[in-house]
């Protein structure tokens, strides 16, 4: 999978952002999420986990923050009818913890 999400702000505080988003995630799917993997770095990440969904998926990647947007490149062992899923509420969830998310009319 692959998204970009536009932000505002500096790259460290994105950054930050979005460390603390993985960090509750952690707390709360900690029955749900192995982690195998997690380097953070300025700008951005190195991670690999398994997550618990319809078996065990494991899924690596990296997470860069530029001074406009966080790019997630990730790859994982999920069937073809989740990824569009995966990447919609990945995109929704840093949008909205990014300052970005779109209004609806």
């Amino acid at each position: 999978f692959s998204i970009q999400v536009p932000h505002r702000m500096g790259p460290e505080q994105a950054c930050g952002r979005l460390r603390t988003l993985a960090t509750g995630a952690k707390r709360e799917y900690c029955d749900r999420i192995e982690i195998h993997e997690e380097r953070w770095f300025t700008r951005g990440c190195i991670f690999s986990v398994t997550i618990h969904f319809h078996g065990e998926r494991r899924v690596w990647g990296v997470m860069r923050v530029d001074p406009s947007h966080v790019h997630l490149e990730g790859h994982g062992e999920f069937p073809a009818f989740v990824r569009p899923r995966v990447e919609r509420a990945l995109e929704r969830e840093a949008s909205r913890l990014l300052g970005r998310a779109k209004q609806k009319r």
